[in-house]
Formats: structure tokens, sequence, C-alpha cells
């Protein structure tokens, strides 16, 4: 039987394109493009980058076209030394290096999305990057921190179901009772007698109301 053929429909993955990398000369031709009114878009595609890359480089342009005059500068005064293109290609990638403190737009999304983060292809990244720039952040608590909070947490939980404390009464509060003590009992009866009588008059047992009325007499027959 002989061998089938691959079929014609089967398409070759796709290689993702490592990252370009640009010399400070590079980028300082790419903002000299666009400042002479070409758009980014079309000097983007001549150079093979995003237009979001371009933009970042019109953002940096002053300290760009600063770091690459003094490589180009630097650079014909390399030509002295021993190894004249080792040392160019050391002082670009310097240059080249203390200018990109951080990496351009098309490769932080490469490097996020090998990872595994989902980036929408139609964002930008001052979007993505400003995404939780509103978001609040709290302090680092130490222990000793967590433990006082959760302890007045818990003695706040407390006071609230206790019972508040009965006021204490004012002085003509006080006469006024003394003077109701006076006209029902006699002068020589201590407090604790007087208690004594008052909790012996809650069990007396509640007199009926013929109790109030004599009876009548029978008429003798």
């Amino acid at each position: 039987m002989a061998p089938t053929a691959p079929s014609s429909s089967s398409t070759p993955s796709k290689r993702t394109k490592p990252p370009r990398r640009l010399t400070m000369q590079k980028k300082a031709a790419i903002i000299e493009q666009v400042q002479s009114s070409r758009s980014q878009t079309e000097v983007g595609r001549e150079f093979g980058i995003s237009k979001q890359t371009v933009s970042d480089f019109i953002k940096n342009k002053a300290k760009i076209l600063e770091v690459a005059a003094k490589s180009t500068g630097a650079g014909k005064n390399v030509s002295r030394v021993v190894y004249p293109q080792l040392e160019e290609a050391l002082l670009v990638w310097l240059m080249d290096s203390m200018c990109d403190e951080l990496p351009s737009a098309d490769v932080a999304f490469d490097d996020l999305r090998a990872t595994g983060v989902s980036i929408s292809a139609g964002i930008a990244f001052e979007g993505f990057a400003d995404a939780d720039k509103d978001l609040e952040l709290c302090a680092v608590l130490t222990n000793d921190e967590i433990i006082r909070q959760v302890t007045e947490d818990s003695d706040d939980s407390d006071t609230e179901n206790e019972e508040p404390a009965p006021a204490q009464p004012t002085s003509s509060e006080l006469t006024r009772a003394m003077m109701t003590l006076s006209a029902v009992y006699s002068g020589n009866m201590t407090l604790t007698e007087i208690e004594a009588d008052m909790i012996a008059g809650k069990w007396t047992v509640q007199k009926k109301i013929s109790d109030f009325f004599a009876p009548k007499c029978r008429p003798m027959r």
C-alpha cells in the first residue's frame, strides 16, 4: 500500500518572530522620518515595528537623539583603538541599554502573552499599563497591628450586647422617696424591715370584691 501524501490543507505552524533590537542610530532615524511629516504607521511598517513602538520613540526623542549623537561622536574616536569594531559595538550596546529603561510595547506584550496573559489585539500599551492606576492599595500591617485591630473589633461587639448601666437618682428624687416611706412606715423601722415588708406584700393574695361589703342579714321567720 502506497504511503498517503500529506494533505495540502494543513498549514504550517507559525513561529513567533523574535523582537527586533534597534540601535540608537535607527531609533534616531525613525524619529527624523516622523518629524519629516511621514505618518507613524508608514515609518513603523518600513522599519518592521508597530505604530505604538514608534510613538514610544517620539515620546523619548530628546533622550534618544542625545544618546545617538554621543554614540556617533564616540564611534569616530574608537577607530584609534586596537579593536575599533568591538569597541563601537560595546559603546552602542551600552548607550542603547541606558536608554531602554523599559521594553517597547511589542516586546512587553510578547513577554506577557508568553506567560499566559490574555491581551486584546486592539488595546494600546498605555491603556493596558494604566488599567489599574485607580486601584487603592493598603499598607502592609505588622502582626501587632493586625492583633490590635481584631481585638478592638471583638471588644466593640461585646459592648454592644451589654445593657446600659442604670442612671443614678437625683437629690430631689431621693428626697421624694424618703418622704413617701416616712408616710407609710414608722420612723423606728430600718431599711431591712421595710424591704422585708414590701417583699411580703407581693405575696399577699388579692382580696375579692365581696370582702369589701358586709353580708346582708336574713330576716328572721
